[in-house]
């Protein structure tokens, strides 16, 4: 048996301490606006992150609803919606990880999902 020197012994510390620091973070947080920018009513749209669905239904045109979803690890939003005449439209978008909080909004129009992530400011 071969006895390892503290130089071999770095990158096991290293890979320790990065695993340690990944799991120290803890949960990071989403907060979503979905807005329906669309000229018809949305009957129908999920929203889901890291596993995590928020459903809503009859949506007006120009309103909008909320959901927080808390993230553990890397994911994105995956938004599937459905209009009253029967349309469908799904998209998945945006970086979404632990440790960090965003305000998010989800713009929905008759042709599109848009999405966008935004990662407040640091002092």
């Amino acid at each position: 048996m071969r006895i390892q020197t503290p130089t071999q012994l770095r990158p096991c510390i290293f890979i320790s301490f990065v695993l340690l620091a990944g799991c120290a973070l803890g949960p990071g947080k989403s907060h979503v606006t979905v807005r329906n920018a669309a000229k018809q009513t949305i009957t129908s749209i999920t929203v889901e992150a890291d596993g995590n669905t928020a459903p809503f239904s009859n949506v007006l045109p120009g309103e909008s609803r909320e959901a927080t979803f808390r993230i553990w690890g890397d994911s994105s939003y995956i938004v599937h919606v459905t209009f009253a005449s029967g349309k469908e439209l799904s998209a998945k978008e945006g970086y979404l990880t632990n440790g960090t909080e965003t305000e998010d909004v989800i713009t929905v129009t008759s042709s599109s999902i848009e999405i966008a992530v935004h990662y407040p400011a640091v002092p």
